[in-house]
């Protein structure tokens, strides 16, 4: 499926073309957590080790056509969804990541 989604965590963005629902992006974050779990690494750095269709893009605003954005920091993660109807962006989901994760 073609739900396009960025994924900003902490000071990189990324795109993926594919699979943004957050069952798909929930998905995403397992891997990078596993794998950063097994090799030290940044969660941003284990997300594209990861995930090969990850690319880095300069913000959340750069793709016009996505349906979903991810923000991640150290706070956790806010998921918000486009309202295609006017534009406009719509909180779907604010908590820890680990929590996000567990419920997708």
């Amino acid at each position: 499926m073609s739900t396009r989604a960025t994924y900003q965590i902490n000071d990189i963005t990324l795109y993926i073309h594919h699979d943004g629902y957050p069952e798909g992006a929930a998905h995403y974050f397992r891997l990078a957590l596993a794998y950063k779990e097994k090799i030290p690494r940044g969660l941003a750095e284990a997300f594209i080790a990861v995930n090969d269709r990850a690319e880095i893009t300069p913000c959340h605003d750069h793709h016009g056509d996505t349906e979903y954005r991810y923000t991640v920091n150290d706070k956790g993660i806010t998921v918000e969804r486009r309202r295609l109807s006017n534009d406009t962006w719509h909180p779907t989901y604010t908590g820890t990541l680990a929590d996000f994760v567990e419920k997708n």
